[in-house]
């Protein structure tokens, strides 16, 4: 595990990218979107990326910084 400082409007994770990262929101908020359309929003606590993880599949949402965490 290592600290990643992520800037504001800066992607974590690209819709259709395939890796197996998995990421802890410890600071920041994130939005989680698919095909441009708005889907949630991640706060610190929460960890996102699992499906890649777990099961290597591609990324089916993108994960932008809504602000620097």
């Amino acid at each position: 595990a290592y600290r990643r400082i992520i800037k504001k409007d800066q992607a974590v994770i690209k819709e259709g990218e395939s890796n197996r990262d998995l990421f802890a929101a410890t600071r920041g908020s994130f939005v989680i979107s698919r095909g441009g359309k708005y889907l949630a929003q991640i706060n610190p606590g929460v960890c996102f990326g699992e499906a890649g993880f777990f099961f290597g599949t591609a990324r089916t949402a993108t994960v932008l910084a809504a602000t620097d965490s």
